[in-house]
């Protein structure tokens, strides 16, 4: 049978100040995900241009920006799935 207790004030302050600091922790962390989401398939574009010698077509950097979309996308699948180990 179980027994439970009400928490002590000190357990409960903890408790509140932990689930604060790990909110804000997964708020930036989420924060950081979206604007690195929209930045890097752009940074990808650019680095292309530079790279290429020659003129790159406008309609292939449709191609090009939705490429590193979906490399972000398995990026960040993988960085879900192992934080899962933990």
């Amino acid at each position: 049978m179980l027994h439970t207790e009400p928490l002590t004030t000190d357990e409960l302050a903890f408790i509140i100040r932990r689930y604060r600091t790990e909110s804000k922790l997964y708020m930036s962390t989420m924060n950081m995900l979206i604007v690195l989401g929209a930045i890097a398939p752009v940074i990808m574009c650019v680095v292309v241009t530079i790279v290429q010698s020659e003129p790159v077509p406008f309609s292939k950097y449709y191609n090009i920006y939705f490429v590193g979309f979906k490399i972000l996308l398995k990026l960040f699948k993988v960085i879900s799935l192992d934080s899962t180990l933990f």
